[in-house]
């Protein structure tokens, strides 16, 4: 039966609402939601929901989905510039001061040398998301950036992108879920992210995750600094 979830606050298409209705749902995740906010009359907004389980299919990128990873870049704005080149080149001044074209390059050669850093999130066959995940120390820019020590048994969630159209839905959860699964099948020791505090940023600025989508994975802060956070999941016991 029909059931009314309320959640004290969530963001919704990068705006933070104090109040939020979802009617008929199992489970939020699950949850196609459409919002009708009447500002005017004063009233919460309503987020009438419902179940509409998407087909999602987790794959790690290969030699052979290349093209698809190219594809889904090509359709995200964001993704279009920066070809989730950010932690491969050396300094953040030198991330900055390169242009989409050479961002690309980067990226070409990384194929080029046969790696692959994450995984591809598939919808009716078509890439919807992506998340850049691998060893921790094959980054050492994340460990520079955060003040870590080198540790071979971490795996770095460094990147997470779900194209608009797909937003609001759940997939997130459920992309980082079906990583988090695979990663754990590798014998890896632990996984990290590196989200931005708190809610209400712009899409292009939550580009390594927001913080919500650990949070609600178990992942555990463990060092926050002037913008972002340390998130960590351990693997195991």
């Amino acid at each position: 039966s029909d059931r009314e979830v309320v959640l004290d606050q969530v963001e919704l298409g990068g705006a933070a609402l104090r109040e939020v209705h979802a009617v008929g749902v199992g489970h939020l995740d699950d949850a196609v939601v459409h919002l009708d906010l009447d500002e005017r009359a004063g009233h919460h907004p309503n987020v009438a929901a419902h179940t509409e389980r998407v087909d999602l299919r987790l794959e790690r990128l290969t030699k052979g989905r290349e093209a698809d990873f190219l594809a889904l870049m090509g359709r995200d704005a964001h993704g279009g510039e920066c070809w989730c080149s950010a932690w491969w080149v050396p300094t953040w001044d030198e991330y900055v001061a390169q242009s989409p074209d050479q961002h690309r390059e980067v990226r070409d050669g990384l194929f080029a040398r046969d790696v692959h850093d994450g995984y591809l999130a598939y919808v009716g066959g078509a890439p919807v998301g992506w998340v850049q995940a691998g060893p921790r120390d094959d980054l050492p820019k994340i460990a520079e950036t955060f003040s870590l020590e080198p540790d071979p048994d971490t795996w770095a969630i460094s990147c997470f992108m779900v194209l608009v159209p797909y937003r609001g839905q759940g997939l997130g959860h459920r992309i980082l879920a079906a990583a988090i699964d695979d990663i754990r099948g590798r014998g890896v020791s632990a996984v990290e992210g590196y989200p931005l505090h708190g809610i209400g940023h712009e899409a292009e600025e939550v580009w390594t995750g927001p913080e919500s989508l650990y949070v609600a994975a178990g992942f555990t802060e463990r060092d926050r600094g002037p913008r972002r956070a340390v998130y960590r999941f351990e693997l195991v016991p």
